[in-house]
């Protein structure tokens, strides 16, 4: 599903969208990534589900698969919030985009506005 949220009253307004992203804690560089996929996405960071808990402010290097892009974009992240979802047994972990590469800023923020405005 691809469609905008509703009442959206953040500066990068979000997709609920599920794509691909792999994800791991920026200081720990022997880990590998863990996959999962997106709830929801935007142009200033994403939600995603994660079977463990991680603390506010945790540094997270997330590799989100766009669909037609050879490569995922990498970018790192922030914790900004996290939701226990009882039924499912995970958390929903929503992050901040703290710094990526110029590319991968660009396909990332192309790939978005383009999804968005096939919804609105």
């Amino acid at each position: 599903m691809n469609m905008p949220i509703a009442n959206e009253k953040r500066r990068y307004p979000r997709i609920a969208y599920e794509m691909p992203l792999r994800y791991k804690k920026q200081k720990e560089t022997d880990q590998a990534p863990i996959g999962t996929i997106t709830r929801n996405i935007s142009n200033g960071g994403a939600c995603f589900v994660a079977k463990e808990f991680f603390t506010l402010a945790t540094r997270l290097v997330l590799q989100i698969n766009i669909p037609g892009k050879p490569h995922p974009v990498k970018t790192i992240s922030k914790v900004a919030w996290i939701s226990k979802d009882p039924s499912e047994g995970h958390f929903l972990i929503g992050t901040v985009f703290l710094d990526a590469t110029k590319s991968d800023k660009s396909a990332l923020e192309g790939y978005i506005s383009n999804v968005y405005s096939a919804n609105n």
